[in-house]
């Protein structure tokens, strides 16, 4: 016999004594300790939480007037002309050299900073007028 042998055979009987069982526990002993677990768990909601203030239903807003409605589309046929104007801009670019390109691009803002200035000016009342007409009361700042 070796030493190694001697000193598993002297030691293994004591530590089989002392050593827990490798067994998983049994579906009641699981639930019993589930439980305790889930009693010992601090709920995660506070009991005096505020409630949620409530919010305007938006159905009680007011229609907007058709003088509004004719306006902000007059707005947005705008828009799409300038937006296509752009991408016209965009197919030039495409095959020009950098310095053509920087010309290009000057000059669409120069031929184009008229009607830019007036989509923003018109956007900016009529933003005014929808916030005169459907807001009642200090429900939000002006932005404008």
């Amino acid at each position: 016999m070796n030493y190694k042998t001697l000193i598993t055979l002297t030691i293994a009987p004591i530590l089989a004594i002392g050593a827990p069982s490798k067994q998983k526990p049994t579906k009641p002993e699981r639930e019993v300790v589930a439980d305790q677990i889930e009693n010992e768990k601090p709920s995660k909601v506070k009991p005096d939480r505020p409630s949620k203030p409530t919010r305007p239903d938006k159905s009680n807003r007011p229609a907007l007037p058709e003088e509004i409605k004719t306006q902000i589309a007059e707005l947005k046929e705008k828009q799409r002309e300038m937006i296509e104007a752009k991408k016209e801009l965009h197919e030039n670019l495409k095959d020009k050299s950098k310095e053509e390109k920087t010309q290009l691009i000057a000059q669409f803002k120069q031929d184009n900073k008229e009607q830019h200035q007036a989509i923003k000016q018109q956007a900016k009342e009529i933003k005014k007028q929808i916030r005169e007409t459907v807001e009642t009361g200090d429900s939000r700042t002006s932005d404008i």
